[in-house]
């Protein structure tokens, strides 16, 4: 069984998509785990103690958030490249020439295929836009507890 070539636009959207959503979720990994502001404060706190000075915990807190805010400005920026290359890829598919209907006589796994395919598009779709809510939640004027379900 051959595959056919995908073509070159589809090929560095591939890539560069990948690359964009490991950007992401790289860094939802480091504000929960290395950049967490209760795991920098108690080092911020106890650091300080070491190097002969006193902090408050809120002090300390502003500290840590400070520091994560640095690589967390990056996540709404890389969403937004996100975003537009989801919108960049429905382009492809409504300009290609074989986005036709898929015939019965397909085997199955062509079929699953298409089919895993349709839920990471809509996934993606559901990020970027629950993303975009998020982004702009105080100029949507959204109350807080539908804002914190989004």
């Amino acid at each position: 069984m051959f595959r056919k070539k995908q073509s070159l636009a589809l090929r560095v959207w591939h890539w560069t998509n990948s690359g964009v959503i490991f950007l992401l979720l790289l860094t939802v990994v480091l504000r929960k785990t290395f950049l967490s502001v209760q795991m920098n404060k108690s080092l911020i706190l106890n650091q300080g103690v070491d190097l002969g000075f006193v902090l408050s915990d809120s002090q300390a807190i502003s500290l840590a958030k400070a520091i994560r805010n640095q690589m967390w400005h990056w996540h709404p920026i890389i969403g937004f490249v996100a975003i537009g290359l989801l919108l960049f890829r429905f382009l492809l598919f409504f300009n290609s020439r074989n986005n036709v209907i898929e015939s019965s006589d397909k085997p199955l796994i062509y079929k699953i295929i298409k089919k895993v395919h349709s839920l990471f598009y809509l996934l993606l779709l559901v990020m970027g836009i629950t993303g975009g809510i998020m982004y702009w939640e105080d100029s949507l004027k959204l109350s807080n507890g539908l804002s914190h379900n989004i």
